[in-house]
Parts: C-alpha cells; structure tokens; sequence
C-alpha cells in the first residue's frame, strides 16, 4: 500500500444533534457520539475499491441488553458515490465475522454526515468483541474521500481499511491504520436497545499536563455511563506508579438516565519521584453507591519530566498569496511573532497554491495539513483560526491564548544549545546543530530542521496577497478599530485596503531536512531517548533553488527552526536561531601571532577553550562530544 497521504482543502459545516436521523429510541455507539470530525480528508494514492470504516469495541456497548444496529453513520471529506454500506464483527483473535449485513447505496454522498439505514436490525451476539461498520467507495489517485475524527483519545484510534492494501498478495486484506495517527474514520452505529439492565461507567478520557517528579497535579477524568436511573457519583480508584487513589466523584448536577452520557471529575494525584512516561489505570466500582457488575477499567499514559526547561511552542501556519482571508493568518502571525518571541516560532507554509513565490513543496504533509488560513499549535491544536484562535465556551479567544496554553506546558525534551552557520562561501548552504536533553522517555522521537526567512516581499501582482477585506467595509466583517486595529488596517479605505496587497512575509518556510512532502523524516531517529539521555544532531540545509524565491532571500534574516517531534507526532519541544557567519565569531589574533585559545559560545560570549558544549574556536564550529554535557 503507498502510504503517503493525501490531502484535501474542504470547507465543512458542522451537523446538529437534529440532523442525525435518529428515530425514537435509536442512540448512536461509537468511539465518540458527537458531529466532530476532521475538515481535511484522507487519501491514499491507489487505483482501487476500498471498504473505509472504524472498530468500535464492545466497550461502547456495555451494559444495553438485546442489543440491534439499525443503520450506520458516516462523515465524508468530501462528496463521493458510495456503492454500499457493510459491516461486520471481529471475535476473539481477530477473526472477522462477515459481512453481517450489506446494504447498496449507488448513488452520490455529500460533504458531512450521511445515514444510511440496513434493510433489517442486525443482532449484536455477546461474544464480539468488535463492530466494525464500513463504506466502500472507489478510490482513486486524487480521492480525499476519507472523514476522520481526532476526538477519540489516544488508544482508541482506528482507521479500519479493507481492499488491496498489499502489492504482494491478490486477495484483499484488512488494514487497520491506528499507530498511523490518522485519527478515527468518522463512522458510527445506530442502535436499539430493549432495556438497560443497572448501570456501566467507562473511562472516556484522562487529561492532564505533563508534570513534575514528585509534584502534586490534578488530572481529569472523563466518563461514559449508561444506567436505567440519574448517575449521581461514582467510585473510582486510579493507579500511577505503584500507588493508588480512590474516592467518589459526586456530581454537580446528575447525569441523565440514558445510553452513553459524558460527564467529568477532578482527581488530585501526586506524580513518581522519578521521571518517565507512567500507565495510568482508572477503575470505576460503584454508580450510586451501588456495585457494577463489571469493572470499568482504561489505561492511560502520564509524562513525568526531570527538571523545568525552556519551552518554545511551534506553530505552523497554512497560508498563500492566493488565499483572500489568509490576510487575516499574516495579522495574526505578526502578533504571535511580536508578543509571543520568546515562548513560540512561527512557520509560514504558503502552500496553498502553486503560483505563490513562496511556495515549497519540501515539507512533511502529516494527515492534518492542508487549508487555509489555518494554524496548528505544536500538532496538539490541530486546527484554529491563525487570528481568533480556538473558541471558548462560545467566544474566540484570540491566537495568542490559545498559543500559549501550550507554550507554558513543561516541555518533554530541552533544546539546550541551537545554532546554524553559512557553510560555503555562496551562502547557500547551512550547518544546523541542535543539543538535547530528554527529560522523559520518548521512544520514537525524531529532530527537524527548518529553514525560514523574513523580509520577502517583490514588486508585481505576483507577490501582492489577495485581500478579501479590502473588498468590503470593516463593519461588514465585524471588525471595528477598537478592537482588531491591524485587522482593519486590511479592510476596504483603510491603509492595507486594497483586493491585492504588497506584504512583507516573515517567518516563511524556504527549506527543511526532509527531503520531500511524503518523506517520514528528515534527520534519523535518536538512538537513546530515556530520561537524561542527551545527543547532538547536525544536518546541513540548503536554500531554494526556485528564481523567483531565492532572489527575494536576504541572506542576513535567514533562520533556523528545531523541533522534537514525538511517536504520537505532537511537538515536544522547538527552538529557533539566526543563521550566522562563523566569522563574526573568530576572536583577533594574539599579539604573538599566534590564534587565540580561547572560545566563543554560540552567543558570543568569551569561554574557555576546553568548555564543553558546541563553540567556535577559530572560526570554526567544535562540538566536545566526550565530555559534551
């Protein structure tokens, strides 16, 4: 199977719980019963008939007698012929059952959630483990057709595949994607239940921030109950590191009678003395006061870090000079570059169209890039406004708050020494070195480099942004002066009001150490990734061979970005440097006329010859590997 992934620019208007086709009694099961789903859609570069779906575990049922799936649920990224809807059950070692029921559609789905109801109920036997509902589509080289959902928590994830995966075998194979961090496919069941026999309690997510060693921190918990009477509390026990907490969590106000009702509660827990990533398991005992019949038990993951360390967030902007609201990304960058300097770096991707001067196509496309304006915060935030941010019980918060709800987390990894120098008289080349210190284990973490540039801009259309508020008064927007002063500095009779804008662009992406956008990674792997594990990595990078880009480079605002990305694929850590000349750091020669023996760090300061660390010792970059920390 080509793994690469595709990607889709879609614009998706959220479904309300009114639209999703339920009946009387019917209730939908899933890893997650909500309209959520991903606006960017999946794809996979074959030439095939693909059956595309989930596997949702007997967990999400627990507790419904006699339970029936009516109908099946499913989001697209964008508008397909489906040709049927199948689903089917996996028992003990993962053998498939089915299909226990098919039902022809042939005809044209649309961009979001589509129902499609089976022509009779299918009964759930007691001993699945899995449903695994599924839609078969063709796929085809440019197909985006794929909805997923990053809603479900870590463990849970599944984007189930059947078709021919493989070039080594004919016969079709199931695939299931969920160590590929596609997220979930958005698929979900239409049930009827005959009764609910007492009641069930799930763990349906735990959060917490990483945390120090030995600290006291509180976590939170989600639940999934299903009960035949209000859930009032629960009693729950929670295991990290060898030691236990229990209580009862009484609610606020009680949760519904009813199949699959959320609610949460607040475990204060205190952290390992020593640093590492912990299981984490949650166990429910009680609802009411009353004994389950079953223990609901999950496990989750908790970093526990060795020390506080400098924390920079990375953001990712998709942009474009095409893109008439992406004015709006390069308002909001400029802020984040502006207010936030010490605590985040920018990446400018103007990837949204060919014709952009500053588009590059060598840079990794996880599942999640792709759109614009659009902005990603360390690929936690997977999705926000490059201006507003993230909503707030309703409200936008501004892209500052959202940035920095993650950029003053403790960071996983520390970027204790960054830098980049020209490696050939050109100037076109660049050493990039970076020294880290895991502060937690990481397994499967990977350093990248990125080459940035501020100050571009050119003369003629072909570098002016497109400018959607310079079509229209600022108040037709909603924005006033008071309260989005560069904002209405786009907008129509205003000083930058004009539909094509010359801009100057910082922060833009022009290079990375990955060598193309379906590469995995760019620099290898750390070979030691456990706690205090240290290493030095050096790539050289090298600037755009594209004219019309390269011209436009001022070789005195070029950077150097470095991110530790984790297995999940969520960034550690970030930093960012100015490339230097290695010679504006070369001490003057002794008056003896011999080289100075002294050193120069990375900022300039005076050190001893014999420091360790990276330094420049005349003129030329020394790293002292033996005693480096």
């Amino acid at each position: 199977m080509k793994k690469a992934l595709l990607l889709l620019f879609v614009s998706i208007v959220a479904v309300g719980a009114m639209a999703q086709g339920l009946k009387e009694g019917q209730f939908l099961v899933g890893l997650y019963t909500s309209d959520d789903y991903s606006k960017f859609g999946v794809g996979f570069g074959m030439e095939a008939e693909l059956e595309a779906g989930t596997r949702v575990p007997a967990s999400c049922w627990a507790g419904m007698d006699n339970l029936t799936v009516d109908g099946v649920r499913f989001a697209l990224a964008e508008s397909a012929k489906i040709k049927s809807v199948k689903l089917y059950a996996m028992k003990a070692g993962n053998t498939i059952v089915g299909p226990l029921a098919t039902k022809t559609v042939n005809k044209n789905c649309s961009v979001g959630w589509n129902t499609v109801m089976l022509d009779k109920p299918v009964t759930v036997a007691g001993d699945y483990q899995y449903l695994i509902p599924m839609y078969v589509f063709d796929c085809t080289m440019e197909s985006y057709v794929i909805a997923t959902s990053f809603a479900p928590k870590e463990g849970t994830r599944s984007l189930v595949l059947y078709g021919p995966l493989r070039t080594d075998t004919t016969e079709p194979v199931w695939g299931n994607l969920n160590g590929d961090k596609y997220g979930s496919a958005a698929v979900q069941l239409i049930c009827t239940s005959a009764a609910i026999s007492g009641s069930t309690v799930v763990a349906d997510g735990y959060e917490s921030r990483t945390v120090l060693q030995g600290g006291k921190f509180d976590a939170t918990i989600g639940v999934s109950c299903t009960s035949d009477e209000p859930v009032e509390s629960v009693d729950y026990s929670v295991m990290l590191g060898g030691k236990t907490v229990s209580g009862t969590a009484t609610f606020a106000t009680p949760l519904d009678a009813g199949y699959n009702i959320k609610g949460a509660f607040t475990c204060s827990l205190t952290a390992p003395e020593k640093a590492g990533a912990y299981p984490v398991e949650v166990k429910f005992t009680k609802v009411n006061g009353k004994a389950l019949k079953e223990e609901g038990k999950a496990t989750y993951r908790q970093n526990v870090v060795l020390r506080e360390a400098k924390r920079m967030s990375l953001v990712e902007e998709f942009t474009g000079t095409a893109c008439g609201w992406c004015s709006r990304g390069w308002v909001g960058m400029e802020k984040v570059k502006k207010e936030l300097a010490d605590k985040a770096c920018v990446v400018a991707l103007h990837q949204y169209d060919e014709t952009d001067p500053m588009y590059g196509d060598y840079y990794h496309r996880p599942s999640f890039i792709g759109g614009a304006p659009k902005a990603v915060v360390d690929r936690s935030v997977r999705s926000t406004d490059p201006y507003y941010g993230d909503k707030v019980e309703g409200k936008d918060e501004g892209i500052i708050k959202t940035v920095e709800r993650y950029a003053d987390l403790l960071p996983e990894v520390e970027i204790s020494e960054l830098s980049a120098t020209w490696a050939d008289a050109d100037r076109m080349k660049i050493d990039a070195t970076a020294a880290t210190e895991f502060l937690t284990d990481l397994p499967g973490s990977q350093l990248v480099f990125v080459l940035t540039a501020d100050g571009l801009t050119g003369g003629g259309r072909l570098w002016q942004q497109t400018n959607f508020y310079g079509s229209v008064d600022a108040k037709e927007n909603g924005v006033t002066q008071e309260n989005d002063p560069e904002l209405y500095k786009l907008c129509r009779g205003q000083e930058l009001g004009q539909t094509y804008v010359t801009l100057v662009y910082n922060d833009v992406m022009i290079g990375s150490s990955w060598a193309s956008p379906e590469a995995d990674n760019g620099v290898a792997a750390f070979t030691a990734t456990g706690v205090g594990e240290k290493a030095v990595s050096i790539y050289t990078l090298e600037l755009p061979a594209k004219a019309v880009l390269l011209n436009a480079i001022k070789k005195d605002e070029v950077y150097v970005t470095a991110m530790v990305i984790k297995a999940d694929g969520t960034i550690a850590n970030a930093g960012r440097c100015k490339v230097m000349d290695t010679e504006n750091l070369t001490p003057a020669p002794s008056p003896k006329g011999r080289g100075d023996q002294s050193a120069y760090d990375l900022f300039g300061r005076k050190v001893k010859a014999d420091v360790s660390g990276i330094k420049i010792v005349n003129g030329k970059k020394v790293i002292s590997d033996k005693n480096f920390f």
